[in-house]
Formats: C-alpha cells, structure tokens, sequence
C-alpha cells in the first residue's frame, strides 16, 4: 500500500526532485486517510524508502516523529453485523463478509476477482499487506455471492461484477458503507477495519490462540497481532504474553 501511493505522488519525479514538501504532503495526506497507527507504520516505511533515494541522488530527508496511537477496542456486535449484511447490496454484502468473516483489509476485499478464487479447494488467495500471498478458506455465504456474479473475466473484481459498474473507487465504498452504518443506528465509530477486528476478537475467545489470529490476518508479527486483542483482561494478557515470550527470546 506504501509503495503504491508513493509511487502514484513521488513517481513521476526523478530522486534528486524528491522534496521534503512532497514528502510530507504525502504523510498529511495518510493522516487525513487512515488511523494513527497505520499512519505510524507507513512514517517508517517511507521514512527507510527516502533513505534508499538518497545513494540514487535524493537530499536526505528527515520526517517528523509519530506516535503509534493505542490499539483500538471497536469491535461490531453480532446484532450489527446481523442488520449490515441484511441492508446490504451484494457487492457490499461480499465486501463486508470477506472483512468479517475472513478478516481481509478494506483493499484486499476490493481486490478479489475469479482468479483469486479456487473453487475446487474452496479457497482465495491474495497478495496481502506486504506483497506476499495470503490463502484462506471461504465459506458457503461468500461463495454464493461468487457464483451469481456476472461473468466480466477472470481480473474483473466481484465487487463491481456484482454491483454491475465501473471500477469503483475506494472512497464510494467507505461513503457506501457509512451509509449503511448510519441507515441501521450502528455504532459510528466502526469501520470496515473494525470488522477484522471482530474476527480476531471473536476467534481468539472461541481458540485462546493467538497464533490461529495471527494465521487468519497474515500478520508476520505476533505482536502485530497481539495490538487487535486490546479488549482481553490483564489475566488473559499474562498468558498471552507468556506465549510471546519464548519468541522474543529467540530473536534476540
């Protein structure tokens, strides 16, 4: 996602044009886009990529420092999600089954097309956060919702087979989904990432295993994984830092 929107606003310039002006532009522009500690990972990420500019000829640039922002606690009760999907269009309806169900980024469940979908093994596969390949299973609901999708080719995301459009962009579906939000008296503060949070949430208190959350999100970190279980009780969190513990001596 960093490199991505990186090289949409710094592409088009040679590295030695690489500005400090553009460069925080484009962090005002992820604060006013994403959350605090998402803006916090990409500051480091774009912060490691300015100083590889630098030995292709960039000035060496300095970004301010970030908080990371305390793990949020918003998660959707079942009678919300329970109303969202029963007000739902079908591409929205799938959007929010693969963020709830399957616990994939608001960009990864816009990115599923028929060549994501192996319907033998009853699987997707994705390139996740990150660039590496991500499989899950699917489930019966998500399949249907394939199935009935127009046939638009193999690239062709479902979201806009289903919606029977051109390519939308992200922000109608965020305007989409607040709508439906606000149609239903949901929680306001939940969000289509607040939704994979009640997939960790929910699995961690049906497992008591944080390695099966971490699985499902494709994080690379255990402690990445640990930041979605804010809601546990410091009993919990003993334990659970426990579990971490053995790794965290391993790498040192």
């Amino acid at each position: 996602m960093m490199l991505r929107e990186v090289t949409a606003h710094l592409g088009h310039l040679p590295p030695n044009h690489v500005t400090e002006v553009a460069a925080l532009g484009l962090l005002n522009d992820w604060r006013q886009r994403y959350a605090q500690s998402t803006n916090y990972d990409m500051r480091i990420a774009l912060q490691r990529f300015l100083r590889v500019l630098v030995t292709y000829g960039a000035p060496p640039i300095s970004l301010p420092k970030a908080k990371r922002g305390k793990p949020s606690r918003i998660v959707a009760t079942a009678e919300e999600t329970k109303k969202l999907l029963a007000h739902a269009e079908p591409h929205m309806r799938l959007l929010i089954l693969l963020w709830l169900q399957r616990g994939l980024r608001f960009s990864e469940g816009l990115s599923i097309a028929p060549r994501n979908w192996n319907k033998d093994r009853h699987e997707i596969t994705f390139i996740k956060k990150g660039g590496e390949e991500h499989t899950l299973p699917t489930s019966p609901e998500i399949e249907a919702l394939f199935q009935i999708a127009p046939d638009c080719g193999p690239t062709v995301t479902y979201a806009v087979a289903l919606q029977g459009a051109h390519p939308t962009k992200p922000e109608a579906i965020r305007d989409r989904f607040n709508a439906l939000r606000k149609q239903i008296g949901m929680n306001p503060a939940v969000t289509p990432h607040a939704l994979r949070r009640t997939l960790a949430v929910a699995t961690y208190e049906h497992t008591h295993d944080i390695r099966a959350v971490q699985q499902i999100l494709g994080h690379e970190s255990l402690a990445t994984t640990a930041r979605y279980l804010a809601h546990v009780d410091l009993g919990k969190l003993r334990s659970l830092f426990a579990e971490m513990k053995p790794i965290t001596e391993v790498k040192q």
